[in-house]
């Protein structure tokens, strides 16, 4: 089990850094950090780190390079197993690896606190097929990784608190078993309105669903979102579901105006969790805590761009709709870059 302890930090740095050996082959890389910091906390989800890769469109990549490879297979795969018609629309692929950390409220004590929720990594690599256009954007996705200590997750929260000088977390001896994840997902975002304005500024108001099923989580979302900015490209913002963070966000940024840009965005979005590992596996280990079943989460976000470059920053509060208590608030730090 030792050879596993480092494996998210492992497998999402070495991830990142074929981005510095490969760069011919990406339309855009992503890097994203989340942590319940931002709502002073440190508890429920606590953290995660993302790395994604985007593809080029199909029409546009270069024949025979990685990109037209892979893009292909996954749309000939999907394509005959889809009882529609897909239509013309452009398609592009996306890979990204991403780990996550669950704690209780109170890291301090190493004993399991049977109250709260128990300590739980998982790290997942996730590959998806886009096929969309300026208005809408369809993601076929299928995932697979691990809960339990070969995520990693453990090694790596203890690293990043030595880091900023936070006390270590006790408990992570008392994490759940290991599980392997197979996920299935479909999303669908639509810009349902725009309207431009003189001097580059915009109003957009987009609307996005997703559904998942799979051994770590079954569940639906669905969400609005409404944005504001000037010299925006044309790309698309959702809400994430519950267990996944899509790369929606990474199409059609070469429509991006090679200047300063900025925007900020407000949403909400409704999931409903049908299973999930943690509160399943929790149960029989004695663990009795709040499981809800469906969850309201809000956000308000903001983005510069710069020429290739994209910074944002996310805050996601949510609410059990239960017996609405909170439930998990954390943010977002990313940073896209678009390779032209």
């Amino acid at each position: 089990m030792v050879m596993f302890r480092n494996m998210q930090a492992s497998a999402i740095l070495g991830f990142f850094l074929i981005l510095f050996s490969l760069p011919l082959m990406a339309q855009s890389w992503s890097f994203s950090a989340e942590n319940d910091a931002f709502f002073s906390s440190d508890g429920g989800y606590t953290g995660g780190l993302q790395a994604g890769w985007m593809s080029d469109d199909l029409d546009h990549s270069r024949r025979g390079s990685f990109g037209d490879r892979y893009v292909s297979a996954l749309n000939n795969f999907v394509e005959t197993l889809s009882p529609f018609e897909l239509g013309t629309r452009r398609r592009s692929g996306a890979i990204s690896v991403r780990g996550m950390a669950v704690t209780p409220e109170d890291t301090k004590v190493e004993a399991p606190i049977y109250d709260d929720v128990p300590y739980m990594g998982v790290t997942t690599a996730t590959f998806s097929l886009f096929i969309w256009d300026e208005r809408h954007f369809h993601e076929i996705r299928m995932a697979v990784g691990v809960f339990g200590p070969a995520s990693g997750a453990g090694f790596t929260q203890k690293a990043w608190h030595r880091a900023i000088g936070n006390d270590e977390p006790k408990g992570w001896g008392n994490q759940l078993d290991n599980r392997l994840v197979l996920q299935a997902g479909y999303g669908f975002g639509l810009r349902q309105y725009e309207h431009r304005f003189a001097g580059g500024h915009v109003f957009e108001w987009f609307n996005s669903f997703s559904a998942d099923a799979g051994s770590g989580y079954v569940g639906a979302d669905a969400g609005t979102v409404l944005r504001i900015g000037r010299n925006v490209p044309k790309n698309f913002v959702t809400i994430n579901g519950f267990f996944n963070h899509t790369l929606a966000r990474q199409l059609y940024l070469e429509s991006c105006p090679n200047t300063l840009g900025w925007d900020v965005n407000i949403g909400v979005a409704a999931n409903a969790i049908g299973y999930f590992y943690l509160y399943e596996e929790s149960k029989g280990e004695g663990y009795d805590f709040d499981r809800p079943s469906a969850v309201l989460t809000g956000r308000l976000g903001a983005d510069l761009y710069y020429k290739t470059l994209q910074l944002s920053l996310e805050l996601l509060p949510s609410r059990s709709l239960d017996r609405f208590k909170r439930f998990n608030d954390f943010g977002r730090i990313s940073v896209i870059w678009w390779i032209p």
